[in-house]
Formats: C-alpha cells, sequence, structure tokens
C-alpha cells in the first residue's frame, strides 16, 4: 500500500487534527505547494500521514514565515490555545486566508 498525505495550513496555531485549517492537499504525491497563501503572512502547516480507514497519524509540524521557519516538535494537542474564542478551522474554510 502507498502512503498517503493530508497536509493543512492554519494562519493561527499548529492544525491539531487534518481538519483543522485549510486543506492543501490530499492523496499519494511526494510534494505539494500552497499556491493560496500569502509568502508575507506567517502559517503554521501539519502534514498527516493516514490509511485506507482513514485513521490520521500525529502530525509534522512547521511555522513558516518571511523572517524564519521553524520546525515545531511535540505539541501537545490539548495544550494548543485558540485566540480569542476563536475555533478549529475546517478543512473546506479558507474565509481565514
Amino acid at each position: 500500500m502507498q502512503a498517503r498525505s493530508f497536509v493543512v495550513s492554519n494562519r493561527f496555531h499548529p492544525p491539531i487534527s487534518p481538519f483543522d485549517g485549510v486543506k492543501l492537499y490530499g492523496g499519494a504525491d511526494e510534494y505539494t505547494y500552497d499556491n493560496f497563501g500569502n509568502p508575507n503572512i506567517p502559517a503554521y502547516y501539519a502534514v498527516f500521514s493516514y490509511d485506507q480507514v482513514p485513521m490520521y497519524s500525529t502530525p509534522a509540524l512547521i511555522h513558516f514565515s518571511t523572517e524564519e521557519t521553524l520546525v515545531i516538535e511535540g505539541v501537545d494537542q490539548e495544550e494548543v490555545e485558540l485566540q480569542d474564542g476563536d475555533k478549529p478551522q475546517s478543512a473546506g474554510d479558507d474565509s481565514m486566508r
């Protein structure tokens, strides 16, 4: 079985699930581009692997900005706080971009 990836971006916090942000890609390719984001606006990116069920892995996380790019390690999903009552974005919601 070929590995599958699900890539999500979120401007406000590291995505804690595959549905907590804007879906950029889902499939078996080895790369993707964020053609919708503004490179001048910092964003968090998460890559989840998934199987046929689908069951999703713990994400690989990165924070991108024009000043620096940081790999984020060991994020506890319960510790991610949403800002000012924000709710997690759905995968199809690009209104926050």
